[in-house]
């Protein structure tokens, strides 16, 4: 009996993750939260501030990436990323100004979930496919 119950501890449970796959959940998660404050009120308006913060993190990370000589994307796609960063970096000022509202965000990262599940959908394997996972973001 506690052979059983020292393995079960023992168990290493580790996910190994493409970097697509992180990407996309990094995605969904700060989408949702996105998407769970777009009838903010006062408040949802840490909530909110949260979740914005989070998205220009990603944003932010995703264009030093793009910049890069070593990344493999097709130069027009590294230009297309790069313009969504600066867009986005724009559009949460007036989101936060109370000028415009989440959409726009919630659509293009809902685009960018789409691009890479097609990304999982091409290489079908079971370590890159999107899962539901909490990480922290």
């Amino acid at each position: 009996m506690y052979a059983q119950a020292h393995a079960a501890y023992n168990t290493n449970n580790t996910e190994t993750l493409s970097s697509r796959a992180v990407e996309y959940r990094v995605f969904s998660q700060i989408t949702a939260r996105l998407e769970s404050c777009k009838h903010h009120d006062d408040a949802l308006q840490t909530k909110l501030n949260q979740a914005l913060s989070d998205n220009i993190l990603l944003w932010n990370a995703l264009s030093a990436d793009v910049a890069t000589e070593t990344n493999p994307l097709p130069q027009n796609l590294k230009a297309q990323i790069f313009y969504l960063a600066q867009f986005m970096r724009h559009h949460t000022a007036l989101v936060r100004d109370n000028t415009a509202t989440v959409d726009a965000m919630v659509d293009i990262n809902k685009m960018m979930m789409s691009g890479l599940s097609v990304s999982f959908a091409q290489n079908n394997t079971p370590e890159s496919a999107p899962q539901s996972l909490a990480i922290g973001v």
